[in-house]
């Protein structure tokens, strides 16, 4: 007797399955334009960041496209794009780990915030510092969140967001960042030490948070502009 193994199926790749069997049952063809957001939203049932993945890897693989106005319009079922589809698979793992972040990151600065002593903020702002003069490195703002951790005094929360950003390292090592962005991650972690400097728990958790958004969203805007290049390089010529 022997048992296949069991494989986690994640809610957008659910969403991708029933986009592919609702094709192949004739119910959803080619030049087809999908309902917004809110409706498939509530068709689903799902929260706006899981379709959101799901949209943004089928639109890696070709199955949709965005047109000018800002609606997506079906286009087959997935293409044979191995690379891209493992590709937008490791990039939507990158909202999971975000997910985990929000949820520990807003209560470590709050902690921090607390219980962090003199000496603690102090090296805060130096990294802070630091970060400014020496440019932006994956490294360094691995350690500076560390270092938050640290400062928060909660021994599980630290060893939690350790070893989910050991898994961030794991999808994907290096950061890349316009300069733009670059200033944004900057101006967040000094608002974030200013927070913690202040003795304020409350703000320290909501820039926190807010930081985690705008990462969201940087991530996010990745993902489209990658799905358009590869939908450009797969166009005829």
């Amino acid at each position: 007797m022997k048992f296949e193994r069991v494989h986690q199926v994640r809610l957008h790749e659910q969403i991708i399955a029933r986009f592919n069997e609702m094709a192949e049952a004739g119910h959803l063809q080619a030049g087809d334009r999908l309902p917004p957001e809110r409706e498939l939203l509530a068709q689903l049932g799902v929260s706006r960041q899981v379709l959101r993945e799901a949209l943004t890897v089928m639109e890696a693989q070709g199955m949709l496209s965005t047109t000018p106005g800002g609606g997506r319009v079906f286009r087959g079922r997935a293409a044979a794009d191995v690379g891209a589809f493992v590709e937008a698979l490791k990039e939507s793992a990158l909202f999971e780990i975000l997910d985990a972040r929000e949820a520990i990151e807003g209560k470590i600065a709050e902690l921090a915030a607390r219980e962090a002593t003199d000496e603690e903020i102090a090296a805060l702002q130096a990294r802070v510092r630091g970060l400014e003069a020496n440019g932006y490195t994956y490294e360094g703002n691995y350690r500076f969140h560390l270092a938050i951790a640290e400062a928060a005094h909660n021994d599980v929360l630290h060893s939690f967001l350790q070893l989910v950003l050991e898994a961030r390292r794991e999808v994907q090592e290096q950061d890349y960042l316009t300069l733009e962005q670059m200033k944004r991650t900057f101006d967040d972690h000094a608002a974030i030490v200013e927070a913690i400097a202040s003795r304020d728990p409350a703000r320290a958790r909501e820039v926190m948070e807010g930081h985690i958004a705008h990462t969201r969203a940087e991530f996010h805007q990745r993902q489209l502009e990658r799905a358009k290049e590869r939908r450009g390089n797969l166009a005829p010529a």
